[in-house]
């Protein structure tokens, strides 16, 4: 996959996103949770670039299991991330209801199919022999 088809396709999915929470403001029961949501995107779509970006380093590498090792390392990550997202914004805004968590969980899945999906395309390419 190049960088530029990458970037495209996350470009339109960060898009589509981006269009989602800002129709969150038509749902009363959503609508506080916004911020959220713009931070959780965000939070996701850097976490998907630094994925691309050590992923295509990694696939070139020799040791063929530093490109699982890298997968396994930023899944721990964003999981330990989400967490502390969530509880940090549960302790500062004090949501009045549990829905809050509704967007941050449809980001969530979202930016991870997206990045199985990417991996994956990456695991599939040919390592240059040495």
């Amino acid at each position: 996959m190049s960088d530029q088809k990458f970037m495209g396709r996350l470009s339109l999915l960060t898009f589509g996103v981006a269009i989602t929470i800002a129709s969150l403001h038509f749902l009363p029961s959503l609508a506080p949770y916004q911020d959220l949501g713009w931070l959780s995107m965000a939070v996701f779509t850097i976490l998907c670039l630094l994925m691309y970006r050590f992923g295509k380093a990694a696939i070139q590498h020799e040791n063929k299991s530093r490109f699982t090792l890298l997968f396994m390392s930023f899944t721990g990550l964003k999981m330990f991330l989400a967490v502390l997202l969530i509880g940090i914004y549960y302790k500062v805004d004090m949501p009045s209801s549990k829905l809050f968590i509704v967007p941050f969980f449809a980001i969530y899945a979202v930016y991870t199919v997206f990045e199985v999906w990417f991996m994956t395309r990456l695991a599939k390419l040919q390592t240059p022999t040495k």
